[in-house]
């Protein structure tokens, strides 16, 4: 829920009143949202194992930079209008777990060994552009620098 402040000082964020307070920091807007609240379910297991694993693959600087590089490309698409990506790793995120819905390969297991054997469109950000795995952007074609 989008704030407005009559009384509140622009600048105050943390918990008041059993609201959290935050500034985003690229529409400089103030919001408010309830506390959440940690419920165990069954997959939160197999995310987590999913997650810790593809940042064990530890991406390279250069592969990094094709993702920020890439990523002002992506928040200008229309079809993004609202939903921006913040940092380069939404859409490593994103990279990731789509190239494991279409190919079925669990990202608990993947292995740096994997993505060069099976040549997987991970590997780089132009073959995934291509691959389907992130949308099309104008000038994709220079994000050829491996993971």
């Amino acid at each position: 829920m989008r704030v407005k402040t009559r009384s509140i000082p622009g600048d105050l964020t943390g918990k008041v009143d059993g609201l959290v307070l935050y500034r985003n920091k690229h529409s400089n807007k103030l919001f408010a949202r309830k506390p959440g609240v940690f419920v165990d379910h069954p997959g939160q297991k197999p995310f987590k194992n999913a997650q810790q694993a593809i940042y064990v693959l530890q991406p390279s600087g250069a592969f990094k930079q094709n993702l920020r590089d890439y990523l002002i490309a992506y928040n200008s698409l229309p079809d993004n209008e609202g939903r921006e990506a913040h940092a380069w790793n939404n859409l490593y995120n994103k990279l990731m777990f789509a190239m494991q819905r279409q190919l079925g390969i669990p990202l608990a297991t993947l292995t740096h060994q994997m993505i060069t054997d099976l040549n997987l469109p991970c590997r780089r950000v132009k073959a995934a552009v291509e691959a389907g795995l992130l949308p099309l952007v104008k000038g994709y074609e220079r994000f050829g620098d491996e993971m």
